[in-house]
């Protein structure tokens, strides 16, 4: 089994340009070709060839770019000191060894090492740069076991405990809302006001859901058909606002206007022809406010603002961070688990060339006597012969096979080394 290493950029000391620019300098070494391969495909291909690599996989998402590799230990380092200079920002590569690289491996997949706590779509993208590997053929023993329980413990973590509850960005926060309120948006219509950069991130995360419509209004109307059209949805011109009101079952407002764009009486308006009782959500995320104050006096509707998101945002955090401790705890007992899983490997590969040189003794010698023995003729002291020539076989084998374990442990008494002496003593089972 090879040495596990690691080489990391992540946004706890690079910025997001800064990570682009490491991924775009290291993507210049794999190239272009490659038939139907993926970047990532590439670049462990390339990796793989350097001198002392024997495995790699390359993990790359918005906010982070690691290198795992495995093979000799000195000359794993060397290469990744070659590709941390490559980066371009040497000075935000962190290069980690053994099981320090495996145990931020098994923290990453948990969600402990991502920007927002206990984020999933991290253990998604762990899962897909391995397969990617794999199908690049660059995964071996000791990543596959590295990954696999990464994998796991990612799974073990989210489903024992609550580090993935609760809506942290605003986006999602907004999601968790409109659901708290209408049970579910299933079926439901949403009407986003303003298309700039608020607006949008809570629109995509209310995107996501299974809506019947979204429809986008904007002063420029091109920015209103932009946005709809990433999100699926329909543009509105600005001054068709109050007829959606209409329809919204949640209205997100995120303009950049100096005064109230949806004021009280346009909302009342709307109520009124709506009718039969049906809510209304709005979500003012607008500073200054989009939405006059008033409104949230209208009966069926209800009035948040950006404030009331980040409150639930917050809330949601403190009691991710309270799980911290039990993630940790089974990050802990799976890289236990790691370790002697690396043992047991290790321990299987000295048994396998223990056992192969013990076949070529063993053919070698009973070559030997094969040889001795079709020489015998039908004297009648043949059975004498055989004898002597099967007590020398089995002499030989014994011999040989002990010969460097004796010369070893002599050396060990000599040099008063009392650990190998103990664990030869196990090892053969002696008193």
């Amino acid at each position: 089994m090879g040495e596990l290493a690691s080489l990391l950029i992540t946004h706890k000391k690079a910025t997001l340009p800064e990570i682009e620019k490491a991924f775009f300098n290291l993507r210049s070494l794999a190239g272009e070709e490659g038939g139907g391969a993926s970047v990532l495909q590439r670049l462990c291909c390339c990796f793989a060839t350097f001198d002392g690599i024997e495995e790699c996989v390359v993990l790359h998402t918005c906010n982070r770019l690691e290198i795992y590799v495995a093979g000799d230990a000195m000359k794993c380092e060397t290469v990744l000191e070659m590709l941390a200079n490559a980066t371009g920002v040497r000075q935000k590569v962190e290069i980690r060894r053994g099981l320090d690289a495996a145990e931020h491996l098994l923290r990453v997949a948990a969600g402990l090492e991502a920007m927002i706590v206990g984020e999933d779509q991290i253990l998604g993208q762990v899962k897909r740069c391995f397969e990617e590997a794999r199908a690049a053929g660059t995964v071996g023993e000791t990543l596959s076991v590295a990954f696999n329980r990464a994998i796991r413990a990612g799974k073990r973590v989210r489903s024992e405990t609550k580090i993935n509850e609760g809506a942290i960005s605003i986006g999602s926060a907004a999601v968790e809302l409109a659901k708290d309120v209408l049970g579910d948006l299933h079926g439901r219509n949403i009407l986003v006001v303003g298309a700039g950069e608020m607006g949008t991130l809570v629109a995509k995360a209310l995107s996501e859901e299974d809506l019947s419509a979204i429809y986008v209004a904007n002063r420029t109307f091109s920015r209103a058909e932009a946005l709809a059209a990433e999100l699926g949805g329909y543009a509105v011109r600005f001054d068709e606002v109050g007829k959606y009101l209409e329809i919204a079952d949640v209205v997100i407002s995120a303009t950049g206007a100096p005064h109230a764009v949806i004021k009280e009486a346009m909302v009342r308006e709307a109520m009124a022809r709506r009718g039969g009782g049906k809510k209304l959500i709005i979500i003012d995320i607008a500073n200054p406010r989009d939405v006059e104050e008033s409104v949230s006096r209208i009966e069926n509707v209800e009035l948040y603002n950006i404030d009331d998101l980040r409150e639930v945002s917050r809330r949601n955090l403190e009691t991710r961070l309270r799980e911290v401790p039990k993630v940790e705890a089974i990050i802990k007992e799976e890289l236990e688990l790691l370790e002697k899983e690396y043992r047991k490997k290790e321990a299987e590969r000295i048994l396998k060339q223990i056992y192969k040189l013990a076949e070529e003794i063993r053919v070698r010698e009973a070559e030997k006597a094969l040889r001795k023995l079709c020489a015998v003729d039908n004297s009648p002291t043949r059975e004498q012969r055989y004898r002597e020539i099967i007590e020398g076989l089995t002499h030989s084998l014994t011999y040989k096979l002990l010969a460097d374990i004796t010369a070893s442990l002599k050396e060990a008494a000599i040099n008063g080394d009392g650990v190998l002496l103990e664990a030869a003593k196990k090892f053969f089972r002696l008193s």
